[in-house]
């Protein structure tokens, strides 16, 4: 029993296994690549078979170490040519996005293999995330790209690159600025401080926080590489069918397909997997949504009983800015930026304190037996087993003055790095961008049937539902569920709590819109106006203001 995991034979065995398997796997993918490559290019053919020979004469370990340890080998990069690089410019760009699907996959194949090894063992494997990193940079490696990986001392061998690749390189270091969003955008996501600016804008729940922002929207920056998606359809209102109803599935606005590497120049320690939001449906191979047991079995219950009165259309609905703060994509994002700057044992000891007595409206402390600051990597883990509403709180309980000034990472440009850039600024409640359609199998849970379906910030995915497509334009709530809107205000209720009862239900009131002719012909003209603007996502959020 003494000793560590890793120094066993039995593991280390194991472990040479799997990178074996892994290798392989790489060297026929990339085989397989230059098959489809070469019904085009003979040159391009020949110069990647000679690539993979030169890959094939290394050990294993060394296959992995090209990009393991981010450098190339100057004795395979010799043997890669002209004709590749010539042959890369028609090719290569179409089976990049077949290779980056087959990445994401072996890469949360990985994630799975970690989640049932002990922490020892996980942590000596890597995360998927890097290992999809690292496979990513496999094709650019052996074209001679380099994204970093060719020593300074080797000269370039694809000079005049391709514009293909050129993209490519762009798009696996893809920098997020506040300032390359719209005017509206950064005006909906700055938290509203003063009675002035709450009458003349209202709150919208788009804000990124909830004080004065210590770095400006505009300021914000992150480095996410993104992952392929599957295709979104523009949906027609017309093609709902009378008779059935629209429900709202709610969701946070975090990225789909992304991996976090860096926010506002920190490096994250380890990068961070981001899996959406409404993008869930677009890269998950079993189900269409995600949640936690309870909620889970609670929109099953619901949406197959409308299902007996007609076909029922579950469609994403904005929960807003900080609705992220619950996932462990937030919690991940913000530990592995404080691994890089390290807190004083007093700092820690301090927050620690933060976090444990941290209660809302005299409750008991939410978080009274959280790890200490002084063990990110326990704490971390901690996080990731919690609850939403714990890991919320967490989040809640740093979000301040005092957190900051002792070393916490700025927590709405956290918010900013791992939300969907598309949806930031977009007013809660807000609906309409992806729409599904339950299936005749009914709506059905469970829990993921391979590690390639699994959201690590929810125990139970949501299954049975299709995916239709989506309005090309996020729709208000008044327009999207409009009955529901007016049963809560002829109740009593303020406009300004509608949102929140949206989402929380009040007494019989359910948020559920019945498909008529009128309904589909108001959606129609509401979504045919805001295409004769000149920009139609700024005029549809735009809408959500006083």
């Amino acid at each position: 029993m003494g000793g560590s995991a890793s120094s066993s034979p039995a593991v280390q065995k194991s472990l040479a296994n799997f990178m074996d398997a892994a290798m392989s796997t790489t060297v026929d993918g990339l085989r397989s690549t230059g098959k489809r490559i070469k019904k085009g290019n003979a040159a391009l053919s020949n110069a990647m078979s000679d690539a993979y020979d030169e890959v094939n004469l290394l050990d294993p370990a060394r296959q992995i170490g090209l990009t393991s340890q981010g450098r190339g080998d100057p004795s395979v990069m010799r043997s890669i040519n002209t004709p590749l690089v010539a042959g890369a410019q028609m090719g290569l760009g179409a089976a990049n996005a077949a290779y980056r699907g087959t990445a994401n996959l072996l890469g949360q194949g990985v994630e799975g293999v970690r989640s049932v090894l002990p922490k020892s063992l996980s942590d000596y494997v890597g995360t998927g995330a890097q290992f999809e990193r690292d496979f990513n940079a496999m094709p650019e490696f052996l074209a001679g790209t380099g994204f970093g990986l060719i020593p300074a001392s080797v000269p370039p061998i694809a000079k005049g690159f391709t514009e293909g690749t050129a993209a490519r390189n762009a798009e696996r270091g893809m920098v997020l600025v506040g300032k390359d969003l719209l005017p509206i955008q950064i005006r909906n996501a700055t938290p509203k401080t003063s009675p002035k600016q709450i009458k003349e804008y209202g709150i919208l729940g788009s804000e990124l926080g909830t004080r004065k922002l210590a770095i400006p929207i505009q300021d914000m920056m992150a480095d996410v590489t993104p992952l392929p998606l599957s295709k979104v359809d523009v949906f027609n209102p017309q093609d709902l069918e009378l008779g059935g109803t629209m429900v709202p599935l709610w969701g946070d606005m975090s990225r789909g397909g992304g991996i976090v590497e860096e926010i506002n120049g920190v490096k994250l320690a380890s990068p961070v997997r981001t899996y959406g939001g409404r993008d869930f449906a677009s890269e998950n191979p079993e189900a269409f949504w995600a949640s936690m047991a309870p909620m889970a079995t609670r929109a099953k219950d619901y949406f197959n009983t409308l299902a007996k009165e007609g076909t029922v259309y579950p469609s994403f609905t904005n929960m807003g800015a900080r609705s992220l703060d619950s996932s462990s994509m937030m919690t991940d994002a913000l530990i592995e930026q404080l691994k890089q700057t390290p807190l004083s044992g007093r700092k820690a000891d301090t927050l620690t304190k933060m976090v444990r007595n941290y209660s809302e409206k005299g409750k008991p402390a939410f978080n009274p037996e959280a790890p200490s600051f002084r063990k990110l990597d326990e704490l971390q883990t901690w996080l990731q087993d919690q609850p939403l509403n714990k890991r919320m709180s967490f989040i809640n309980s740093l979000d301040n003055n005092v957190a900051s000034e002792l070393g916490i990472p700025d927590i709405p440009s956290t918010r900013f790095a791992i939300s969907d850039q598309s949806q930031i600024g977009t007013p809660m409640g807000s609906s309409g961008t992806l729409i599904g359609e339950v299936a005749n199998t009914g709506v059905y849970t469970g829990g993921p049937l391979t590690p390639l379906a699994r959201h690590p910030g929810y125990d139970t995915l949501i299954k049975g539902i299709n995916k239709k497509g989506g309005f090309a334009v996020p729709v208000p709530s008044e327009i999207m569920y409009p009955d529901t809107i007016n049963d809560l205000l002829n109740a009593g209720y303020p406009k300004f709590r509608v949102p929140y009862l949206m989402q929380r239900g009040a007494g019989d009131i359910k948020t559920a819109q019945k498909v008529t002719t009128q309904y589909r012909d108001s959606l129609s003209k509401y979504i045919e106006n805001l295409f004769k603007q000149k920009d139609p996502f700024e005029a549809a959020i735009s809408r959500g203001n006083k």
